[in-house]
This record gives C-alpha cells, structure tokens and sequence, in this order.
C-alpha cells in the first residue's frame, strides 16, 4: 500500500528498557537497538492508534467504513460477505474487517464464543495515559515484585503517553 515510511514515521522508536528497584535505582539496562528495530527496519512498532489513523487516512476515499453500528450476523455467498447490522439494514461487502476490540463482536460472530478461543492467564492489564515527569525518551522502567508488576512505557513521538501495570489475579480475602 505504500505506507511503510508512513509507519516507520509513527514508530515508537524504543531505546531502551530498564528494570528499577523500589527505590527508583535502574539495576538493569538493556538497549532495545541491539534488536535490529534501529538498524535493519524489518520490525516496527507503533501504537494502535496511529495504525488505526494512517490505515484510514489511506484508504478513507476508496472504502466505505460503518460507524456506530454492530455487527449481528455474517455470512458468506458467493457475491461476498452478507452483513446484518443492529441499527442498519442487511448489506454484502467484499470482505468485512472487525476492528471492535478485544470482546470482538465481530470474531464471535464469524468463528464463535470466546470461551472456546481465549485462554485466561491470571493476568489484569491496564493502560492509561500519565504526565511525563520522569523524563523518558523512548524507553521502557519496569518495577517488578512477586505478584506485581507496574511499567512506564515512553514512546515517540508521544513521550510519557502510557502506564501499564499487570498483576495476578487471587481468590478474596477469606
């Protein structure tokens, strides 16, 4: 599509990941250009986001979206993919992309529960966006302790843009 130098633009440039104690001090250093990300380009990550923005902007004249509206059935003839909507009325489309999220109506919809699909590792992961006070570039601090973990993550070109922290999932207490 031509959009490589579109996303090697938007790349989040990671530098470095450290892992802190919990007294702030860095212990480990790791240089993330010793990857290749840098070097030889074949990976590139950036935030969903700007994928989302440049995919679009791309293609935003040529394919017809549906906002606000939810898949309730898909099937599959042969002129395409017949599509029922919650609010709209039926339509067939050369091909359908779901871009709902994790719960995904769409994926339940074409392959079934997600039950059948997903596997629970115990795991909580939350993002958000938190001011850059620490000053990070580009770089990952992770503090970990059984149990726990909590990372500031830097990206470019929105440096301190995300926090995420994960922990274990336990039974109550009692």
């Amino acid at each position: 599509m031509g959009l490589l130098p579109q996303v090697r633009r938007a790349a989040t440039g990671l530098r470095r990941m450290s892992v802190a104690d919990s007294a702030g001090r860095r212990r480990v250093d790791v240089d993330t250009t010793l990857f290749g990300a840098d070097t030889d380009r074949r990976d590139v990550e950036l935030m969903r986001g700007h994928l989302g923005r440049i995919l679009y902007a791309a293609t935003e004249h040529d394919v017809e979206y549906v906002f606000d509206d939810s898949v309730t059935a898909l099937e599959e003839t042969a002129n395409g993919v017949r599509v029922g909507f919650e609010r709209g009325a039926p339509r067939t489309f050369g091909l359908v992309v779901g871009a709902d999220d994790l719960h995904s109506t769409v994926r339940r919809t074409a392959f079934g529960p997600e039950e059948r699909f997903r596997h629970d590792l115990g795991r909580y992961l939350s993002v958000f966006g938190v001011p850059n006070h620490l000053g990070l570039d580009r770089e990952v601090v992770l503090h970990n302790v059984p149990g726990r973990l909590v990372g500031l993550y830097s990206a470019a070109p929105h440096t301190g843009r995300v926090a995420p922290p994960a922990r274990e999932r336990r039974p109550p207490p009692g």
